[in-house]
């Protein structure tokens, strides 16, 4: 596929259901086993949905419960995470 809207769709519609966890695995799932030909244009219109719980996550494991985290930031711990999940596939 040249124009990787199937993933792109899946990824919207996952976010309306999947935890941002499973959208993580998904996304990985994706870049392991499918064709996605534009792997950074998946990456930034998803990565969004992919990162809802980093910020609580961050919160609790640093005991700051009013810590903000700027996009920069929150787009470096999703990367983080994605990582992870690739090194265990």
């Amino acid at each position: 596929m040249d124009n990787d809207v199937e993933w792109l769709e899946s990824m919207s519609e996952g976010a309306l259901w999947a935890t941002p966890y499973q959208l993580r695995e998904m996304f990985v799932t994706f870049l392991n086993s499918c064709f996605v030909s534009r792997p950074k244009n998946l990456w930034e219109n998803s990565w969004r949905s992919m990162s809802e719980d980093i910020l609580y996550k961050r919160q609790r494991i640093l005991n700051h419960a009013n810590l903000e985290l700027d996009d920069d930031t929150l787009e470096q711990y999703m990367l983080i995470e994605v990582e992870k999940l690739m090194r265990t596939r």
